[in-house]
């Protein structure tokens, strides 16, 4: 029966993660059921007012690892009127790392460092951020896991305040190919999640503005309670449309992330899994 078929499968793919992770990184996926379960890190507001009424500008970092779901949040927060990105820049996914990169300011492979100054990237970044006038910035790159504190520091250092978005992925919650195959992490997942926790805290400690997403959540809990939960954190968005086509100029019509984000979510074959023996529902708000 597909029930027998659905749970040999499971503990089929649970097995290779155990043969090619190890113990460390196969108790991140026995957990699975608490991740899906629990809220996750509190949140600490901005504080702002829809438009920006009061013309500050508000620079918003997206804090996520490889293929954890970064270009779905980041499509869903660029649907508001109040967001720039940095998709005219051409770069992947409208990331800013690359635009360092293409800038001379990094080597390609030095991407997992640090960068000479962040007040500076982000005077690189005012030619790319459009629309100009828009009063929340925002940046996208999976690279800026391990940079986290550096960005705080140095941009809290010359008045321009950083918000921080953290989102996390289940590994309960990925196809076998993003775990163990071509697009596994090339850093150890469990040393990628330390950096991220370290940053996470030190932003906690120091009273920056911060919330936590989990990937789950687009398939879990769905657009209502992302987008209440997004406004709740930055009221500054003002509104949230996940219908919206995203802007990213580098991807073809036929790539499924270039489509609305609430199109990808129900397209994709994850979406078929949530009532699977690993994914029991959670509590929805």
């Amino acid at each position: 029966s597909g029930w027998v078929v659905l749970q040999y499968f499971n503990y089929y793919s649970l097995l290779l993660i155990l043969l090619h992770c190890g113990y460390r990184n196969a108790k991140v996926t026995l957990s699975c059921d608490n991740h899906f379960l629990s809220e996750g890190p509190p949140t600490v507001p901005v504080s702002c007012q829809p438009g920006c009424p009061d013309g500050s500008t508000r620079y918003l970092f997206i804090i996520a690892d490889e293929h954890t779901g970064s270009t779905a949040i980041e499509n869903l927060i660029a649907s508001s009127p109040n967001v720039a990105n940095l998709c005219s820049a051409g770069t992947f996914a409208c990331e800013g790392t690359d635009i360092l990169v293409n800038a001379g300011v990094l080597r390609k492979e030095d991407r997992w460092k640090a960068i000479p100054s962040w007040p500076k990237a982000l005077e690189l970044f005012e030619r790319y951020w459009e629309p100009s006038d828009a009063c929340i910035k925002m940046d996208k790159s999976p690279y800026n896991l391990v940079k986290i504190i550096d960005i705080a520091t140095e941009l809290r250092a010359v008045g321009k305040e950083p918000s921080f978005l953290f989102l996390t992925r289940s590994p309960c919650f990925q196809s076998t190919r993003h775990r163990l195959g071509k697009f596994a992490p090339k850093m150890d997942r469990m040393e990628r999640m330390k950096m991220m926790r370290k940053g996470y805290e030190y932003v906690i400690a120091n009273n920056y503005s911060v919330t936590h997403i989990h990937y789950e959540d687009f398939y879990w809990r769905g657009f209502e309670y992302l987008k209440r939960k997004l406004l709740s954190y930055m009221p500054c968005l003002g509104s949230l449309d996940e219908s919206r086509p995203f802007t990213e100029v580098r991807m073809k019509p036929e790539n499924k992330r270039a489509r609305a984000v609430r199109d990808f979510v129900e397209s994709t074959p994850l979406r078929q899994t949530r009532d699977s023996l690993l994914l029991r529902p959670a509590q929805v708000d």
